[in-house]
């Protein structure tokens, strides 16, 4: 049984970053955003470290990465990990958007070094309890991830939303996704994929998470 920790270090709005933990063992982290003087201002008492220097008590004990996509405020921290064994795992749809436009982000913070390199198509399960489930929307290669503790789930959302308030309307924000018919479908459409794992919370990378079943029970 998989006795799973989830902390939310996304209270700076440049920072989104969560860790899964099934102490003592490896972690996973998803999203590495760019601030790191916020990574360091913001940390609960789950753990404590210096991102330069030690992540999850140490390197070592980083089971993997999950990049939610490759824009620069969602992968600033990839390179602490660069030069070593732990795999990043990243829509096969983000490595082409970078392909397509070199501005699409800082390479040198999205790529990890090709052995290192974990490409996803769809959705996939990468740990005990933990599934990649794509998402897009926001970007074409947008990623979620789903934490299941016995009958408990909890999605990692990302920025399916850009305001908590979208997901539960079911809309698609200028604020959040390009005015592209097919990626506003897109949106909506993982926002209900999303919803239909009846999650008993969300956590999103710009904004509080939500508990969507209380959401429900109030209206």
């Amino acid at each position: 049984m998989l006795a799973t920790r989830l902390s939310s270090f996304g209270e700076c709005e440049t920072a989104p970053l969560f860790l899964i933990s099934n102490v003592p063992t490896p972690c996973d982290l998803f999203g590495l955003g760019s601030c790191r003087h916020c990574l360091d201002m913001h940390l609960p008492t789950l753990v404590s470290f210096n991102l330069r220097l030690q992540l999850c008590y140490s390197s070592s004990q980083v089971a993997a990465v999950v990049n939610s996509h490759l824009h620069f405020d969602h992968c600033g921290q990839n390179p602490a990990l660069h030069g070593g064994t732990i795999p990043f795992w990243v829509q096969a749809a983000e490595y082409e958007a970078l392909r397509q436009d070199p501005y699409y982000t800082d390479s040198n913070w999205a790529l990890a070094p090709e052995p290192q390199r974990r490409t996803v198509r769809g959705d996939e399960r990468i740990a005990e309890g933990v599934t990649i489930i794509a998402t897009p929307g926001h970007t074409a290669g947008h990623q979620s991830v789903l934490v299941e503790a016995g009958d408990r789930r909890v999605v990692i959302g990302a920025q399916i939303v850009w305001h908590s308030d979208e997901f539960t309307a079911e809309v698609a924000s200028a604020a959040n996704v390009d005015p592209n018919v097919e990626l506003r479908a897109a949106a909506v459409d993982s926002i209900k994929r999303i919803k239909a794992l009846k999650p008993e919370i969300v956590h999103f990378s710009h904004c509080q998470a939500l508990r969507p079943q209380r959401t429900n029970d109030a209206a």
